[in-house]
């Protein structure tokens, strides 16, 4: 298959994918009714707009919202094409309190625009439910609500038709098209070789690193307890006591402490964040370095290792995974150690396939260490990381399978041997030192230890109808198909894998989720496609082998919310991240490197937007360092 650099600079495929963006441009933007909105409201909440046609119920599913603040007053997103739109439904906001609705249009291009502005055209939306009251004063319409989800019906019709502005849009694509001219003919160079992996990647550790400096403590998920767990880490070096006063700060409000668990990010964190403390005045900030220093060298690595660029390319199609790079967590660690795991699988120079080969080389036993620890390091993440783990230990078996000859196949034996042990070393050292702490009855301690500390609501000492609602719903008879359905399951889950920044309330734009939703359709099938299209048998397998274990682990989360605790968070999911990790390494050979480059620079650029438009722009920040 020929490679990218070897394909001369072709004005047909740039043609191509200028015509391309002028389709996604009229689809997206002219064949849908834009929505100018300016209100104030008391709180965060959500601003909604339903359609439907003649004789249709509204439903979630033809729905338009944006997020809307205080000190904020004027918005944009977008609707459907609504000339067929019979009635909408606006809901101003979700909670028992008032807004000021000031203006609102509904434009869409070729039809004069429906503009709410005055009395008269405020008086035109019939109350639908939970209005209380609505008045008008000088600024717009004053909505008081008498419940959570008050809205407006209005009828609507988009006949009257204006000028479409032909040559003006005809002109916009020509734009357009040369804009994307521009870039293809500046960006070919960095082709061949997947160099500009590097250059992506650290944009994505700049900005990963100023969400770190510039955000709040605590202004990202349960980050309080992860902080205190690696404070803790800072002047030990064993485990606590469980039942130790001293880390009360450390429990979350389900009365569990990140130092109870297997993880080693927060002894290896803790201890870097030693290093940086004289360097920051806010311990947040010295605790988030660790996981920004990770990212940086997977970007010096990919800079280093020319090898390794392709198989970074999941790491740019998503802004979470970089979110979790920016603040204190265990999952950006986890991210990191799949990445280098997999590289030193599948690299054939890697120090990994050195060692195992048989290959003596100075400081070889040095260095099958390190190896040996790395892989170590991946018993000692979170539990649902296992599925990587046994993914990375099938294409390591089925590497040994490949071997020809008997003393081959005995010298990766007892070389594999010497890895493993190496690491059963650091993951039952963690066990051990754990155990001198607590002793036998540790179980026990920690079951007392989450009654003392869980808020009530999430205690194992309340009755079922007196914890959170989100608790053992299948216990409380809610069928799975209302978690999909009704709770939304699988939606917030894809959303919060894709860009939800803050403690899960900071959300991007329906149009923006719904583009990379597409996108990251089309480049899963095409990526799947080619492998079993064209792929070695093995690796077909290996590709067979990630999908089942991705679907048995979005079963069990799904379980898990359903059974346990409802929580549909993406980075649950993030172990698929590290398989798709070696499927790039396995496949580097058949996969067009036109095609996927075009494809994650596509979902790169989508992720940096959401990343400084979305998180950036919205999360809460400080100006201490």
């Amino acid at each position: 298959m020929r490679e990218w650099s070897s394909y001369p600079v072709s004005w047909k495929f740039a043609m191509f994918i200028g015509v391309v963006v002028c389709v996604l441009y009229y689809v997206l933007m002219l064949g849908r009714a834009r929505v100018d909105l300016e209100i104030s409201t008391e709180q965060k909440t959500w601003f909604k707009i339903y359609w439907a046609a003649e004789n249709q119920q509204f439903s979630e599913k033809r729905v338009g919202k944006i997020r809307v603040k205080p000190g904020t007053t004027q918005y944009h997103f977008y609707l459907t094409d609504l000339r067929d739109v019979a009635q909408l439904r606006i809901d101003t906001h979700e909670y028992t309190g008032q807004v000021k609705l000031e203006s609102l249009r509904i434009s869409q291009k070729g039809f004069k625009p429906i503009d709410f502005n005055s009395e008269s055209t405020f008086s035109t939306m019939k109350p639908y439910a939970h209005i209380a009251e609505s008045e008008m004063d000088d600024e717009g319409m004053i909505v008081k609500s008498s419940g959570g989800d008050p809205g407006f019906v209005v009828d609507v019709r988009f006949k009257e038709k204006k000028s479409f502005g032909l040559l003006e849009e005809v002109l916009r694509m020509l734009v357009l098209i040369m804009i994307v001219f521009l870039i293809y003919f500046v960006s070919a160079r960095f082709a061949p070789d997947y160099s500009f992996v590097p250059i992506c990647l650290a944009v994505a550790l700049v900005l990963a690193a100023t969400m770190a400096i510039i955000s709040k403590q605590n202004a990202h998920p349960d980050e309080f307890v992860h902080v205190a767990a690696v404070e803790y880490y800072k002047n030990h070096w064993l485990p606590p006591a469980i039942d130790d006063e001293g880390i009360e700060g450390s429990y979350s409000p389900y009365g569990v402490s990140r130092l109870h668990g297997k993880e080693i990010y927060y002894l290896v964190a803790g201890k870097f964040a030693k290093v940086m403390e004289p360097f920051f005045f806010n311990n947040y900030t010295s605790c988030r370095m660790f996981n920004v220093a990770l990212l940086l060298c997977v970007v010096l690595y990919t800079t280093h290792v020319a090898a390794a660029r392709i198989m970074a390319l999941p790491l740019l199609i998503s802004p979470q995974i970089w979110y979790l790079f920016s603040y204190c967590n265990s999952d950006g660690f986890a991210v990191a150690i799949m990445f280098f795991s997999a590289c030193q699988l599948l690299l054939p120079n890697s120090r990994f396939n050195s060692f195992l080969a048989g290959l003596v080389r100075p400081s070889w036993m040095l260095r099958g260490a390190a190896v040996g620890l790395l892989l170590g390091t991946m018993a000692l993440l979170k539990n649902n990381y296992l599925p990587f783990t046994v993914f990375f230990t099938f294409v390591a078996a089925l590497s040994f399978l490949r071997l020809s000859g008997r003393d081959a196949k005995m010298i990766f034996l007892r070389r594999a041997a010497v890895l493993i042990a190496i690491g059963l070393v650091l993951a039952g050292g963690k066990k051990i030192a754990d155990y001198s702490v607590n002793g036998p009855g540790r179980q026990l301690l920690l079951t007392e230890a989450r009654a003392d500390h869980a808020n009530y609501q999430y205690s194992p000492k309340a009755s079922l109808d007196q914890q959170h609602s989100n608790l053992y719903m299948k216990s409380r008879g809610v069928p799975l198909k209302s978690v999909v359905m009704q709770h939304r399951w699988f939606e917030k889950t894809f959303r919060s894998a894709f860009g939800v920044y803050g403690y899960m309330q900071i959300s991007a734009s329906e149009m923006l989720y719904n583009i990379i939703r597409w996108s990251a359709v089309i480049l899963f099938v095409y990526f799947f496609g080619v492998i079993f299209a064209r792929g070695e048998p093995l690796n077909m397998l290996c590709a067979g082998a990630a999908l089942s274990l991705a679907l048995a682990l979005i079963a069990v989360s799904l379980y898990h919310s359903w059974a346990s605790d409802f929580q549909p968070q993406g980075r649950y999911l993030f172990p698929i991240l590290g398989m798709l990790v070696i499927l790039c390494g396995q496949n580097r050979t058949i996969i067009s490197s036109r095609w996927l480059s075009l494809m994650a620079v596509w979902m790169f650029a989508l992720s940096v937007y959401s990343f400084i438009a979305y998180g950036l722009l919205e999360v809460s920040r400080t100006a201490i360092v």
